[in-house]
């Protein structure tokens, strides 16, 4: 991985006569807004410290209002046809322009992809079907999953606790890998309708998602779901305590590759058999790209955004997803067909990605925590509120041109 993502650098300097500087600035989630007001003074400024700005989904959109970014759609050499681009990137559209983008431009379009992993010796052990042929078969849904996780707590340290000591059937590594399950059961925070995101989060599919989800959690005691933000640790899963746990591609070689036992990783589950296919998404840690208005040179910068991406797609990611991620870090052939069924289905949503929507993805996995599966109460309190967020971006995009 190294040595490929030097060649990708030299590679396209030399092709384009550039030099590449990545100035890294790290910031947290609480620390967000000082480092967007970072890239916002520099535009505001006029200066060219940043040609192309970075920053996660929920994160770096915010800077769309303040007009930071070019539209990238009227920008020659990027083609976002091509398959180094998400497929998806009509929903971060906003009346036919597109100011942030993604793909593989980041390696984390494949390593932050969300998944699930089973510890296949458990899988035996407490004779359940086997995962891989349930999904294979089109039977992986939520209804099996929460049948497959029926009395199998054990409470391992003998003090009437449940706590991560314990055998659980499934385990959430934290609160955020609830949100998982709106993509893959179909679930839409938004639907595009003539480049404009309407809600469509009230419908009575939801409502049944968050009754499912509300009882596996909380009305189950072999799912363990951490109190609070606290998040457990993967040991549980590395010391055989629990037969599922949530969590994303890169596990598999940075949490998981020392393993005793044999792991395996599938998709989050559909809504039910009648569903067309699995859905995969991307952590919100996933990567968004913009190019900013105040840079002179705005087509060497979307030359070099294309380069960038080009290269990783023909040399960065091979080296990670095909040699890395599904031969070292795969236990089993079957491991990595499941790695390609979940790249090949990731969605995209602007509900599930600018943070005018975030109240919603919040109000999901508060509600299952909380086991408060009256949605429609909890759509209608925040539903005004977040259209007008939504009409208020409409407009500043089109002030921007």
């Amino acid at each position: 991985m190294n040595d490929a993502l030097w060649h990708r650098d030299d590679n396209v300097e030399t092709r384009l006569n550039v030099l590449i500087n990545h100035i890294e600035k790290p910031y947290t989630w609480a620390s967000r807004m000082e480092y967007l007001n970072m890239i916002k003074s520099s535009v505001v400024a006029g200066d060219d410290t940043y040609a192309i700005a970075t920053g996660q989904y929920n994160t770096l959109p915010n800077l769309i209002l303040d007009g930071v970014f070019y539209n990238l759609k009227t920008l020659p050499y990027l083609d976002f046809s091509q398959p180094w681009w998400m497929s998806g990137l009509k929903e971060l559209e906003l009346t036919g322009k597109l100011f942030v983008a993604g793909g593989t431009l980041s390696m984390k379009t494949i390593s932050d992809i969300q998944c699930i992993f089973f510890n296949q010796n458990l899988v035996e052990d407490f004779s359940l079907d086997n995962p891989y042929t349930l999904v294979t078969e089109g039977k992986w849904t939520l209804d099996t999953l929460m049948s497959l996780s029926e009395d199998i707590y054990s409470d391992l340290n003998a003090n009437g606790q449940a706590d991560p000591d314990d055998r659980y059937a499934f385990t959430f590594i934290n609160r955020n890998y609830i949100k998982p399950f709106m993509q893959s059961c179909d679930l839409h925070i938004t639907t595009m309708e003539d480049g404009y995101p309407v809600l469509t989060f009230g419908t009575e599919r939801v409502v049944s998602v968050i009754e499912k989800l509300c009882s596996f959690v909380n009305e189950n005691t072999a799912v363990y779901l951490p109190a609070g933000t606290d998040t457990v640790s993967s040991n549980i899963f590395n010391s055989g305590k629990t037969i599922f746990i949530t969590g994303s591609f890169s596990d598999a070689g940075t949490l998981y590759n020392e393993m005793e036992d044999t792991f395996g990783v599938v998709p989050y589950p559909m809504y039910d058999a009648a569903q067309d296919n699995y859905y995969s998404v991307l952590g919100e840690g996933n990567t968004l790209f913009g190019i900013t208005n105040s840079f002179s040179r705005l087509e060497t910068a979307a030359a070099v955004m294309e380069a960038i991406s080009i290269e990783n797609y023909y040399v960065v990611s091979p080296a990670y997803y095909e040699t890395a991620l599904k031969t070292k870090y795969s236990r089993d052939m079957e491991t990595g067909k499941m790695f390609d069924i979940m790249r090949e289905n990731v969605v995209f949503e602007f509900g599930a990605m600018f943070p005018q929507c975030s109240s919603f993805r919040a109000a999901f996995f508060e509600s299952v925590q909380n086991n408060q599966p009256n949605w429609m109460s909890t759509y209608a309190s925040k539903e005004s509120a977040v259209t007008a967020a939504i009409d208020e971006l409409i407009k500043a995009v089109e002030a921007v041109g």
